[in-house]
């Protein structure tokens, strides 16, 4: 290989690096001042969260889980952390993040969903895209590795960390799209045609999971966190429902950890006008469930 050669190929290289070190720079850059949406969304969650009562769970946590409501009713500031197709995965990485921070929630409010809790739906990387950004954050490397082993040298490229996101993310900064409350999704519309009632896939239990919601547990209980969990409300009634509260059970251990079932509940079940779809209520129904469900907690304590 001639001189001429090596030398252009060092200066390729070196472009490259400096193209992907500026590239993360300027995300970093918009992620930090983005105005709304997802991205200021996550960025306050793991970076500035400095609440009193803290929401997790997948979509139904989202958008059932009226921040603005809870905290005129339960007179605490409330943030929601719910986030769309994820579950117990990310939310220990953001508690995770959160108290690494240097704040501790008093409350925890978890919206328990086995699909996204429990059961293997082939959803870890999910939880890896939402926080890569965060990736360098105390303890990150060692969750990362847990949930998907070789991903990590990737994130070093923040090329590869951003590929899929850097549109959102100055998208968010220049003027957002979604409407996102203290975190809080509204959904609007409701039901208007008649949906069945599908029998719940046979789904495996997924370990990794199980692995993390008792670590997400103890992490409340090392913390002298008040944690609550939730099920909200859904459109057609629930026969079986001991066999959640028996799972709830066995993942809490000796910890008794209450837990609020508002399945099959008259003031919700089958009332058209309160949900979106059969599994997500819409904005009428959350504001409803959240005056609701701050009640129960202060007749509770």
């Amino acid at each position: 290989m001639n001189k001429r050669l090596i030398i252009a190929t060092i200066a390729v290289i070196a472009s490259v690096v400096v193209i992907d070190f500026l590239f993360g720079k300027s995300m970093d850059w918009f992620t930090a001042n983005s105005k709304g949406g997802d991205t200021r969304n996550v960025h306050y969650i793991c970076n500035e969260f400095e609440d009193s009562v803290a929401i997790f769970g997948s979509s139904r946590a989202n958008h059932h889980y009226d921040s603005s409501t809870l905290t005129e009713a339960l007179g605490m500031p409330v943030y929601n952390c719910g986030r769309d197709g994820n579950g117990i995965l990310l939310a220990y990485c953001y508690l995770h993040n959160i108290i690494s921070k240097g704040h501790t929630p008093r409350v925890v409010i978890y919206d328990f969903f086995p699909e996204f809790d429990v059961f293997d739906n082939n959803d870890h990387q999910r939880a890896v895209n939402v926080i890569s950004p965060y990736f360098r954050g105390e303890g990150m490397k060692e969750i990362i590795d847990r949930y998907t082993p070789g991903e990590y040298p990737k994130l070093l490229l923040s090329t590869y960390r951003f590929n899929s996101r850097f549109l959102q993310i100055v998208s968010d900064a220049v003027r957002p799209q979604q409407s996102v409350i203290r975190g809080y999704k509204p959904l609007n519309g409701e039901i208007t045609t008649e949906f069945t009632d599908n029998p719940e896939p046979d789904l495996k239990v997924d370990t990794l999971k199980v692995e993390y919601f008792k670590k997400f547990v103890d992490l409340c209980r090392d913390n002298s966190i008040d944690l609550v969990f939730v099920v909200s409300p859904v459109f057609h009634s629930v026969g079986n429902t001991e066999e959640l509260h028996q799972l709830h059970k066995q993942l809490t251990g000796r910890d008794a950890y209450p837990l609020f079932d508002f399945r099959n509940n008259d003031e919700f079940t089958g009332h058209k006008e309160l949900f979106a779809d059969p599994a997500h209520m819409n904005h009428l129904g959350a504001e409803k469930f959240s005056r609701m469900l701050a009640d129960s907690l202060s007749a509770r304590k």
